[in-house]
């Protein structure tokens, strides 16, 4: 049995390298933004690097970091959500795949 989390496992397949400082926060965002596993095994290693990227700098505490996280987040199907709770407002993530693009529909006419 597999005990490895889907991201490691896809990592280690793609040699998507996760340095050591940021595996522990990597690990912790993965649980927090999590993308489902069918959709993560059909990455690209692009597309993964660029999630584990992601995962790290929104993680980070610096502005410039956690915004250019959250729109790499945002470039691979993550949708803003916000809240308000009296003055303040809390910006979320939620993943929503976007649908299959469906094949050109061909328009058939008759005479």
């Amino acid at each position: 049995m597999n005990d490895l989390p889907v991201l490691i496992s896809r990592c280690l397949t793609h040699g998507v390298e996760i340095l050591p400082y940021a595996q522990k926060t990597v690990l912790n965002e993965y649980e927090r933004r999590k993308i489902p596993d069918a959709i993560l095994n059909k990455m690209s290693k692009g597309s993964l690097e660029k999630y584990v990227k992601a995962l790290y700098l929104g993680a980070q505490e610096g502005a410039g970091d956690w915004t250019k996280g959250h729109e790499m987040l945002c470039e691979l199907g993550f949708v803003r959500t916000k809240r308000e709770d009296g003055h303040r407002t809390f910006i979320g993530l939620v993943y929503q795949p976007q649908p299959e693009e469906s094949p050109p529909t061909i328009a058939v006419t008759t005479n």
